[in-house]
């Protein structure tokens, strides 16, 4: 299994001389692999903090919680995956002294099963999580872009709205999450673009970093890929 990332900052944060508040993060242990990804809130005083620490927990908890989430049929209920996360920021935030709300960002996160070829995905907000096979793209979570704004971890009753879904990936060869700042221009209207499809199904990593750098970004613009290939010897790629 090998890993690859990317995340730029948006000319909305370079042009007001902030940073990149997006956070990725991964992890393997045995035939177990996660990734995630968190968005944090441009308006937040704490909001790379925020996503940071978000996805470190997230994937932490997705490891430590396998066996439950890859071989169960029931969905597991949204406050016990969210819990840990909130916890873990409320901390922080008494810690350092600063408003919950100030460390808000949206969450994604994939446990992959290597060996059996089953996934668990988590999806909080506007991120897109992709499974890439050899001819083509399945959208593994939608993300949530209404109108007045999507949810993020601080959000009151946030449990509600959070998307969870444990799924065969059987034959793919990679699975990927993107933050809205990528997937965006990965798209032409609801379509994926034919030079993204054939970068996605390819894992050809180098080109969508150099294709997303070439594109003018507002936003933090970010993704990361759990590439699954096997060489003929059955080793990860």
């Amino acid at each position: 299994m090998m890993f690859y990332e990317y995340s730029g900052i948006g000319s909305y944060h370079l042009n007001k001389h902030g940073e990149n508040q997006d956070a990725i993060h991964y992890d393997r242990m045995g035939n177990y692999s996660v990734i995630s990804l968190a968005d944090g809130v441009s308006s937040c005083k704490a909001a790379k903090r925020g996503a940071e620490i978000a996805s470190r927990t997230l994937s932490k908890w997705l490891l430590r919680e396998r066996t439950a989430l890859l071989e169960s049929e029931l969905k597991i209920p949204a406050s016990r995956i969210l819990s840990p996360v909130l916890g873990e920021l409320k901390r922080i935030a008494e810690k350092e002294h600063i408003e919950l709300s100030e460390y808000s960002s949206t969450l994604a996160g994939v446990l992959i099963d290597e060996r059996a070829q089953r996934t668990y995905c988590v999806n909080l907000g506007d991120g897109i999580i992709f499974a890439c096979y050899p001819d083509r793209c399945r959208l593994l979570a939608m993300p949530d872009d209404r109108f007045e704004g999507c949810y993020v971890t601080t959000t009151k009753h946030v449990e509600t709205v959070l998307s969870q879904q444990l799924l065969d990936i059987s034959g793919a060869n990679s699975v990927m999450i993107c933050s809205d700042g990528a997937w965006k221009h990965l798209y032409d209207r609801n379509r994926l673009k034919p030079e993204a499809v054939d970068m996605l199904v390819n894992c050809r990593y180098d080109a969508l970093k150099q294709f997303l750098i070439n594109q003018d970004c507002f936003d933090d613009c970010s993704f990361v890929s759990a590439d699954l290939r096997r060489d003929k010897k059955g080793n990860a790629a």
